[in-house]
């Protein structure tokens, strides 16, 4: 009886899980023009917090909303009818996927820490200071944006460059991180009506 509950949790886990992965056309675009690792993945099972979850298949459809324009600008890049053109695409698919994959790495080691939390590691969301638009005098506080940068996992004595958010749980910290991944695509112009009706955006 203790073995089928044992086989019968096992099942559950293997079934209760998230993630993504590249598909096979971005996978081949990549293997063709970059050096990156065509098979990176994210992995992360539901038995975390309902809203860290949430966060990861949030930032699951943006990876795919990145995913689809980086081989749309193959597709583009393949039939450039000039070589200019051709150069162009080729910078602007090289910036693509690095961008996925920057991403994509801050994820993969934020829900790799949940998985196997280390107990001295934490999240942190790490934010810069930048001056406002336009401002060529000495900084001024009262004019300086803080803006996300990143997330890292570091322990109580490091200190990473810029100002950190400390104490926040692991659904603040990722959420900051998607929130800004989808600041970006919408900057970007990468979504969709179909992805942005995922999200929960008006269209």
């Amino acid at each position: 009886m203790k073995r089928s509950l044992w086989l019968l949790s096992l099942a559950l886990a293997a079934c209760c899980r998230g993630g993504w992965e590249l598909n096979e056309q971005a996978r081949a675009v990549v293997s063709a023009v970059s050096t990156k690792d065509p098979d990176v993945e994210l992995d992360y099972t539901c038995s975390l917090e309902d809203e860290v979850v949430a966060q990861l298949d949030r930032a699951c459809v943006i990876l795919d909303a990145r995913q689809a324009k980086l081989i749309e600008l193959n597709d583009r890049h393949a039939v450039a009818l000039t070589d200019e053109e051709r150069a162009r695409l080729s910078d602007v698919r090289d910036a693509a996927i690095d961008v996925l994959y920057a991403e994509l790495n801050q994820l993969d080691r934020f829900a790799e820490h949940l998985a196997s939390p280390a107990p001295s590691m934490t999240p942190l969301a790490v934010y810069r200071v930048q001056a406002a638009e336009g401002q060529t005098a000495p900084v001024d506080s009262s004019a300086m944006n803080v803006v996300f940068d990143h997330v890292t996992i570091a322990g109580p004595r490091d200190q990473p460059a810029g100002i950190v958010l400390r104490g926040a749980s692991n659904a603040v910290v990722v959420r900051t991180l998607v929130d800004d991944m989808q600041r970006q695509a919408l900057e970007d112009g990468i979504l969709t009506p179909e992805f942005r009706d995922a999200l929960g955006l008006a269209q």
